[in-house]
């Protein structure tokens, strides 16, 4: 019955019956991510979507987040053949979107440090914020899909600037479908989003389509090159003193350097939240007594230097080497009581 009287329709009238009536709705329920409703239910909360920055540290360390804010725009995407196929094989048109209907045409995500330290570690750990973006089904004049663009606005350089990298396959546009239908007071209400990566607005969907729940990092991808990361180092530097005439109660004084300040950019100096500046770190250092720097960003450099000290009174000359890790950056050098030798300078953090 119901196939004689679908052949007796014509194929545009066709295409809108089955879209609004049951097109949509089948579609929907096979989507993989987005924000989908249920036709006949209101979705008056808007669309929420998320954007992941990965924290990365070669051993697992609290780090802060770094001072960056994130720009959106959202303007109507512009549209000519895309259409919309459910499981079931109906297909209907994608509409262009409608601008008037764009409740917040602009939206931000901010990371603060004054935010929950990150727990990095070496794979990488996510932290996500999320935006919303609202429509005003009434601006609507039918029942549809309608096509959207959000564009993420922040340079690459500002973004950088804060000591991000950005991944290889980073794509700053996502597309938004919206979801119209008309309810049983004869008013236009929005009742699912789907959101999805494509390189061109004119993509078609179906149920094989990957979507998205934003800037987000994708399950499979160990790499993030679609993602932005925040890596960061520890630095350490840790006092021995060797010899059988060697004062063991002596206190040398160490220096640390950390260059390419980044504003809003912080680190962990010995359990206290420092600021990245080009400032200088000095720590009296006895045998077994270290200095800590933890998270710091991968843009960022060290020197150090240590003095012998004037304190002590068995001998003018110490004897000075040191290593990171395993790799000797100092060779055993004399180093006179008062004079200062640098042990490693301008080091990258990496």
């Amino acid at each position: 019955m119901k196939s004689r009287i679908i052949k007796k329709l014509s194929a545009i009238a066709l295409a809108a019956v089955l879209m609004i009536g049951m097109g949509v709705s089948v579609f929907a329920a096979n989507l993989d991510g987005g924000k989908t409703g249920t036709p006949g239910t209101a979705i008056t909360d808007g669309v929420t979507i998320t954007k992941d920055i990965v924290f990365t540290n070669a051993t697992a360390t609290d780090v802060y987040e770094p001072d960056v804010t994130f720009t959106y725009t959202v303007t109507a995407g512009t549209v000519t053949n895309a259409t919309i196929t459910d499981s079931n094989s109906i297909t209907a048109k994608v509409k262009p979107g409608v601008a008037a209907a764009i409740s917040n045409p602009t939206a931000t995500v901010t990371f603060a440090n004054t935010n929950t330290q990150v727990g990095a570690t070496a794979a990488g750990t996510t932290d996500s914020k999320t935006f919303t973006i609202g429509f005003d089904a009434s601006k609507f004049s039918e029942p549809g899909v309608y096509r959207y663009v959000i564009t993420e606005t922040s340079s690459p350089a500002s973004v950088a600037d804060k000591g991000i990298t950005r991944g290889a396959e980073y794509k700053t546009v996502r597309y938004l479908d919206v979801y119209v239908e008309r309810n049983a007071q004869d008013a236009f209400e929005v009742y699912g989003y789907v959101l999805f990566e494509s390189e061109s607005a004119d993509q078609s969907m179906t149920p094989d389509t990957v979507k998205s729940q934003g800037w987000v990092k994708k399950v499979d991808d160990s790499s993030n090159a679609d993602v932005d990361v925040y890596e960061t180092y520890n630095y350490t530097i840790t006092k021995t003193i060797t010899g059988s005439m060697a004062d063991m109660d002596a206190k040398f004084p160490f220096t640390a350097t950390v260059t390419n300040s980044i504003t809003g950019a912080y680190y962990t100096l010995d359990d206290t939240k420092t600021a990245v500046a080009a400032a200088a770190i000095a720590k009296n250092l006895g045998n077994g007594d270290s200095i800590a720097i933890k998270g710091i960003p991968s843009s960022t450099t060290a020197n150090v230097s240590v003095a012998v000290s004037e304190q002590n009174p068995t001998s003018d000359t110490y004897k000075a080497s040191a290593k990171i890790d395993s790799t000797e950056v100092l060779a055993s050098t004399n180093v006179a009581r008062g004079a200062t030798q640098a042990i490693d300078s301008a080091r990258a953090l990496k």
